[in-house]
């Protein structure tokens, strides 16, 4: 969508508006503030619509009501106006990156880093895939339905090894 203003200050937030958006037309909006992990955001929409605007916020553990039991890369709050309306749009494609450094100081593998969404009073890990890997920053990609607060953090998953005994091995 080409008719956007954009407002950003480095490190706090990023707020785009679009004056118009029409059915089918790819949005994006890119961030491209290094201190934000989020580095873009791309949907479409269903129907035409005017007015919509997206907000991206770097915000403390202080401003979520649960933090997750990980180490966290950062909190992440996106909020959207009310013409954006979830009915019209399937999914959010976000593009977001992680310090390599950060990564070693955590003693994480790049492929440990998980996307979470604060929804219903908990925090709901999202599919994530590791894109790609620079000197710097290793990059991700998730899809989500809706906005909120968000967590980039270490992924819940653990390797379980356990054996099963079936009922024929119980009884011989």
């Amino acid at each position: 969508a080409e008719n956007s203003v954009s407002t950003h200050i480095e490190g706090q937030f990023h707020k785009e508006i679009w004056s118009l958006i029409y059915a089918g037309e790819l949005v994006e909006l890119f961030i491209g503030d290094p201190t934000v992990a989020f580095q873009s955001l791309e949907f479409i929409l269903e129907k035409d619509m005017k007015g919509v605007w997206v907000e991206v916020k770097v915000v403390d553990a202080d401003d979520v009501d649960e933090e997750l039991d990980s180490p966290i890369y950062q909190y992440v709050k996106f909020t959207k106006g009310s013409t954006l309306d979830g009915e019209y749009v399937e999914e959010f494609d976000i593009n977001f990156q992680v310090s390599n450094e950060w990564l070693a100081e955590n003693n994480l593998e790049k492929e440990s880093v998980s996307l979470y969404h604060h929804t219903g009073g908990s925090w709901e890990e999202i599919s994530t895939s590791m894109v790609s890997s620079d000197e710097l920053y290793t990059y991700y990609f998730a899809s989500v339905g809706d906005f909120s607060y968000f967590a980039v953090s270490s992924s819940s998953e653990e390797v379980v090894t356990s054996s099963v005994t079936t009922p024929e091995e119980e009884e011989s």
